[in-house]
């Protein structure tokens, strides 16, 4: 009997890649990205209102740039130093504290917009590596962040640059991406404490080990090793902060939940739908406000195209964008756009994947040097175009423009938001002597002392050197203040009046300047 023959399936085609970009043109298109995101942020970097975060940080800032040894000032409020240790350098070169933090955010998304392009290089080569640079130098979400001194943009700059040198470390472990890794790591839990997902993420790369060349085991004993040193300098991280004698101190604050707003790992297992329901309205404005929707449907095309063509490199990305997701959902008590920060890359890796592969797929499918060049102008204004338009109204009018989810609360409108300041401080001095001390309540404080430059004292209601003040200044509080309700119901000579009154845009909150006879 004749044997039959056993039909084999046919092997799956490879992946037809679009033609390589010149090496000329990449280089032109890789300085036309890096100039328009220095344009775009260093025309925002001093018209943004201060935020009432920097003005902690740059409080922080001063005093360490005037004393060295209060380098670990920031762990009082539970907050982790490097940032405040970077701005120092700045502000000792004489920059104001507040400028000095908007500098270490600029440059930390300098280093996330070079993160983004490798590891976009490394799924999916050099057009989606520039697609996605693009994308991230346009997106609104990027433009106003990398502008705020903050420790958020450095802690995404590290967290993305940790995940790169995770993927080239499983690819080839070699020693250079094995200390750039413990530099990462190690910097990272100096920035925020959120960079300890970048090494609990570590293991998930070893989906780019190569499993079957041969002598797995002495490869695999290389990485292991290398990974080492990686842990070892998040260890160092740590160690530093547990050097420092406030260490104690900022472990206390993180148990109280109202000035360490973060839950620990069991509480937010505890009952995982109910916080992701509390939470994820925020973080649905931030991806269809701040990254748009044109762009997160790049992205989900992006990433059946990744899977498609390299799917281990492809699933260790989307890992860990789900990873932080579900951390940004479950870890916050009050969420706010910035602490999706870290994640966006991953998603905008993704975005730029789809958006090359797009336009070569539309440019082959039209045909025709002119018609092709029109179909994909027309392809990228309709994605970019919802991005571009908030780009276009945040740089027109910083101050007003409705910024998306609760960051018009936190930029525009709330008591966090720093529009009036300027103005208050200039009241201030025309109305107060140098030295002479100002009533205030806690809403802004430090950003006003800074742009006070010192020049007059802020104390509470109930000290002292109240009773000798003569200016009180009032902001719209979310808290009782007894001390200032009583010395506002004083009443005869020495009464305070109101002088000056300074609102926020759009019926927002009102920065009051009282005063009484000297």
């Amino acid at each position: 009997m004749e044997q039959m023959a056993v039909a084999r399936p046919a092997a799956r085609p490879p992946v037809a890649l679009p033609p390589a970009i010149p090496q000329r043109l990449a280089a032109l298109a890789l300085g036309e990205i890096v100039l328009f995101y220095l344009v775009t942020r260093l025309g925002l970097i001093g018209r943004l209102p201060w935020f009432v975060d920097e003005g902690s940080h740059g409080a922080f800032v001063d005093r360490v740039a005037h004393n060295l040894h209060d380098a670990f000032v920031s762990l009082s409020i539970a907050k982790e130093p490097l940032a405040i240790w970077i701005a120092t350098v700045f502000a000792k070169l004489g920059f104001s504290p507040l400028t000095a933090t908007r500098i270490v955010s600029l440059l930390a998304g300098l280093l996330t917009l070079a993160m983004v392009g490798l590891i976009a290089r490394r799924l999916a080569g050099t057009g989606p590596a520039l697609a996605a640079m693009a994308l991230y130098a346009a997106l609104p979400l990027f433009l106003v962040h990398d502008v705020v001194g903050i420790m958020d943009p450095l802690l995404t700059a590290l967290m993305t640059s940790a995940l790169y040198l995770q993927l080239e470390l499983a690819a080839r472990p070699r020693l250079a991406p094995a200390v750039g890794l413990a530099a990462a790591l190690g910097l990272g839990i100096l920035t925020k404490e959120g960079a300890k997902g970048a090494v609990l993420l570590l293991p998930l790369s070893l989906l780019c080990f190569d499993w079957r060349s041969p002598n797995v085991r002495r490869r695999l004993a290389r990485w292991t090793g290398y990974a080492a040193i990686g842990l070892a300098g998040a260890l160092a991280g740590w160690l530093l902060l547990r050097s420092s004698a406030l260490w104690e101190k900022a472990q206390a604050i993180r148990q109280v939940p109202l000035l360490y707003p973060v839950r620990d790992v069991g509480d937010a297992l505890s009952d995982p739908w109910r916080w992701i329901r509390e939470n994820w309205p925020v973080y649905r404005d931030t991806f269809t406000g701040y990254v748009t929707v044109p762009v997160l449907v790049a992205g989900v095309a992006g990433f059946v195209v990744t899977v498609r063509e390299r799917p281990r490199p492809a699933l260790v990305v989307a890992g860990w964008f789900a990873v932080l997701l579900a951390a940004a959902l479950l870890l916050p008590v009050s969420p706010y756009p910035r602490h999706a920060l870290f994640l966006v890359p991953l998603l905008v890796v993704f975005a730029g994947v789809g958006l090359a592969r797009g336009g070569a797929a539309l440019h082959r499918a039209v045909g025709g040097t002119r018609a092709a060049a029109a179909a994909v102008a027309v392809a990228l204004a309709l994605v970019l175009g919802p991005a571009l338009w908030l780009d276009a109204r945040v740089l027109a009018h910083p101050d007003t423009v409705r910024y998306p989810g609760r960051d018009d609360v936190q930029y525009v409108t709330g008591v966090q938001a720093g529009a009036p300041w300027p103005a208050v401080a200039d009241e201030l001095r025309r109305r107060t002597r140098p030295g002479e001390p100002v009533i205030r309540s806690r809403a802004a404080v430090d950003v006003l002392s800074l742009l006070l430059e010192g020049r007059n004292p802020f104390v509470f209601g109930d000290r002292p050197a109240a009773r000798r003040a003569r200016v009180l200044v009032r902001d719209d509080l979310p808290f009782p203040d007894p001390a200032g309700e009583r010395l506002l119901a004083l009443r005869g000579p020495r009464a305070f009046v109101l002088v000056a009154e300074f609102p926020r845009p759009r019926g927002g909150s009102v920065v009051r300047i009282y005063e009484r006879p000297r």
